[in-house]
């Protein structure tokens, strides 16, 4: 890290409960965004929107079986083996490269680099 920067931990969660049920075969899951340092006293209150709400996947169940499967029999889950592929982390990637410059609460301008974190379990 370049002197005076700080980290924006990016987390991307997956539900893997179904949320609606498209036909027999495909299902919505929801895709969150939330950032890892934020204090427990917001990110634990809906009210603050802590996690927001970035898109519908759409998986069917063949590649959910998959998913599943290899979870559980890897113990590990890496975020090469889940569906978050099909949109683009292009621009928060090159944030975390470069960095951007952000406002803190002291009126103070830092830059800010983010680390990319991505999990399907349960949220």
């Amino acid at each position: 890290l370049p002197q005076g920067a700080s980290v924006a931990p990016v987390i991307f969660a997956m539900d893997k409960t179904p949320l609606t049920r498209f036909s027999a075969s495909k299902s919505a899951y929801p895709v969150y965004l939330t950032l890892s340092n934020m204090p427990r006293t917001i990110h634990h209150k809906s009210s603050q929107h802590a996690c927001i709400l970035i898109r519908y996947l759409l998986v069917d169940k063949i590649i959910k079986e998959e998913l599943f499967a290899r979870e559980v029999s890897s113990g590990y889950n890496n975020s090469s083996t889940t569906p978050f592929e099909s949109f683009s982390l292009k621009p928060l990637k090159d944030a975390g490269e470069r960095g951007i410059e952000v406002v803190g609460e002291d009126g103070l301008v830092c830059l800010c680099l983010n680390l990319i974190h991505v999990d399907s379990s349960d949220i």
